[in-house]
C-alpha cells in the first residue's frame, strides 16, 4: 500500500508512537520552571499589593467596617456593594492566580514523575 502525502509526517509518527514504550514527549522542564517563577513572582506582586490595601482599610479607610475586614469575610464580602472593594476584588484575583499556580504545579510534578514510559503502558 502507498503511502500517500497526508499519512507522512504526524499522522504517521503518530502511529509509530501508538505501540506500547514508542511514545516520547519533550517535557520542556525550563520553560515549565521559569512559568511558574513567573507566576510565584506575579502572586507575591498581587500579595505584597493585598497587604497595602488590607493596611490602609484597617488604618486609613473612611468606613468603620474596612476595620474589621481582617475579622469579618462577611464585611469584607459585602464590602463591593458599598463600592469599598479593593481588598475582597484583590483576595479574588490571587484566588484565580493560586488556583492555576497550583493545577500548573501539579502538571509539572506529574510530568517530572513519569521516569519509565513503560510503567503507564500495560
Amino acid at each position: 500500500m502507498a503511502t500517500t502525502e497526508a499519512q507522512m509526517g504526524y499522522p504517521a509518527l503518530a502511529g509509530v508512537m501508538a505501540h506500547p514504550g514508542m511514545s516520547i514527549f519533550k517535557r520542556f522542564a525550563a520553560l515549565n520552571a521559569r512559568n511558574l517563577l513567573y507566576m510565584q513572582a506575579e502572586i507575591l506582586l498581587l500579595e505584597r499589593e493585598l497587604d497595602v490595601i488590607a493596611g490602609y482599610d484597617h488604618t486609613q479607610n473612611d468606613d468603620p467596617t474596612a476595620k474589621t475586614y481582617a475579622t469579618s469575610c462577611e464585611a469584607l464580602m459585602e464590602s463591593v456593594e458599598k463600592g469599598n472593594g479593593m481588598q475582597w476584588e484583590k483576595i479574588l484575583n490571587l484566588r484565580e492566580k493560586l488556583d492555576a499556580y497550583s493545577k500548573q504545579v501539579s502538571e509539572t510534578k506529574w510530568s517530572y514523575e513519569i521516569s519509565d514510559c513503560r510503567k503507564i503502558e500495560h
